[in-house]
């Protein structure tokens, strides 16, 4: 009786983990990003190549309306996604990837 519910108990754990491999896999893995997406890779690739600093991330050299530093999101993320930068350099599935890893 213990065996048969441990089967059944692996069995929806199983299920449970295909299930939510299949809703966001295919999310993470799509071509295309939005706007804010691209403002924030942005600001990671700029991270990876020195300009700004963790807590002082920077869009450009003059940033967004001309502030000092890019706050719109906090800097752990940025710092995340720069990290897969300096590593993998300019893949295409880089933010993709590093999204990825901040989900699990």
């Amino acid at each position: 009786m213990l065996k048969q519910l441990f089967a059944s108990l692996n069995a929806l754990n199983l299920f449970a983990v295909a299930l939510t491999i299949g809703l966001v896999v295919p999310l993470l893995v799509q071509d295309g990003m939005f706007m804010d997406a691209m403002l924030y890779t942005s600001v990671a690739h700029n991270l990876s190549e020195g300009i700004g600093s963790f807590w002082y991330p920077q869009f450009s050299y003059l940033n967004v309306s001309e502030l000092d530093a890019f706050h719109e999101q906090p800097p752990l993320g940025f710092g995340i996604q720069a990290k897969f930068f300096s590593c993998y350099w300019e893949v295409l599935c880089t933010p993709n990837a590093s999204t990825q890893v901040c989900v699990c």
